[in-house]
């Protein structure tokens, strides 16, 4: 059977604790971990001076883990910590780490006593990711309503706010546009425009010549 790999993360709140035993403590726990079980630590992320309430993707370790793991495809497949508060003292911090550790098909292992924190069933666990859940889905709502809101405004505006762009709005148009506007201006026939746009070479966006209808859509929706 192939060897077991893990990474090892270890955090320590101040600097101070960082020049002491701190990280030291958790590498030898760690250590008689990695024995006990026969796994290869192939990596080690130390946050030293860094908050248990921190969020991961502040912690300059922590996302260079992360980095790693997202890169390799969840490769090694095991996070080894010391004890929990390692992780995090939040448990919302910690519970939300745990979470992209999860999407990632990552396992986070107490070394002290070899719990896996990644299939937590407990009450607490289980209520904490029913509320992250609840409050994803509330802000995906409510992105949704401000998006909805912005679009009914725009169209508002504009009289547009999605699907197939105007001619004109595209690049490389603004030429043809602009000889429909000037000879609309001059009180040119739709005939005579579809004509100037066909002599100057200026094809239609499919690549057709002009004729009086694409000449009537397009001057109907252009404020003049």
């Amino acid at each position: 059977m192939p060897e077991a790999e893990a990474f090892s993360y270890l955090r320590v709140s101040s600097e101070s604790q960082a020049d002491r035993d701190g990280p030291n403590r958790q590498r030898r726990v760690i250590a008689d971990w990695v024995k006990r079980t026969k796994t290869k630590l192939v990596g080690e992320f130390a946050d030293l001076g860094v908050s248990g309430t921190t969020k991961w993707d502040a912690r300059p370790a922590m996302l260079e883990m992360f980095n790693a793991l997202i890169a390799s495809g969840g490769k090694p497949p095991v996070v080894v910590v010391e004890r929990a508060d390692r992780l995090a003292r939040d448990l919302i911090a910690g519970e939300l780490i745990l979470q992209r550790l999860r999407e990632l098909g990552v396992r986070v292992v107490v070394a002290e006593n070899g719990q896996d924190l990644t299939s937590d069933d407990s009450p607490t666990g289980k209520l904490v990711r029913q509320i992250l859940g609840a409050v994803a889905e509330f802000d995906k709502a409510s992105i949704a309503i401000k998006l909805r809101t912005a679009r009914v405004n725009k169209r508002k505006l504009t009289g547009k706010c999605e699907g197939r762009k105007f001619y004109g709005e595209k690049p490389g148009e603004e030429i043809g546009l602009a000889i429909i506007k000037e000879a609309k201006t001059k009180k040119k026939s739709l005939s005579q425009i579809a004509h100037a746009l066909n002599e100057a070479g200026i094809p239609t966006r499919l690549g057709n010549t002009w004729c009086r209808s694409s000449i009537s859509k397009i001057l109907s929706r252009i404020p003049m």
